[in-house]
């Protein structure tokens, strides 16, 4: 069965940029105004007021998802990782009030000046500090996306 036909009366301008766009695209007209059709419908686009090109649209699609995942990172670092550093800081602290209350202790029994005190503070976070630069550095050259 024959697909069924009808006629539309257009402008005639609007004909002949039909005719353009058809012949631009290696169709016939009636061809290009089917497809034409077809892809306003699809998309629920009106296009007597829609303007927009279809890049205009995908960097708006891309701006929402750019929101939205800078949102759930937000809510991440609110959810997560502020309670993650706060425990990390937490646990520093209590290392720290350690490591003093330890040393305090045996320069105490040692009759230890405060000086002394002070200089073995002093020596133990430059060793720490050390350590953790040396950490760092064989961590970074290994990182992911390193080569």
């Amino acid at each position: 069965m024959a697909d069924l036909t009808t006629t539309i009366r257009i402008p005639v301008n609007s004909h002949r940029e039909a005719v353009e766009a058809a012949k631009a695209n290696k169709l016939s007209v009636g061809r290009f105004c089917v497809a034409a059709m077809h892809y306003f419908a699809q998309r629920g686009l009106n296009p007597v007021t829609e303007h927009t090109r279809q890049t205009e649209v995908l960097v708006s699609e891309i701006r929402k998802v750019g929101n939205r995942l800078f949102g759930f990172l937000q809510e991440q670092e609110r959810g997560l990782f502020m309670p993650l550093l706060e425990e990390l800081i937490r646990a520093r602290m209590l290392q720290e009030e350690a490591v003093d209350f330890s040393l305090q202790t045996l320069l105490a029994t040692a009759g230890a000046s405060e000086e002394t005190l002070e200089t073995a503070r002093l020596k133990v976070k430059n060793r720490v500090e050390e350590r953790v630069q040396q950490v760092l550095t064989t961590y970074q050259k290994q990182a992911p996306g390193r080569r």
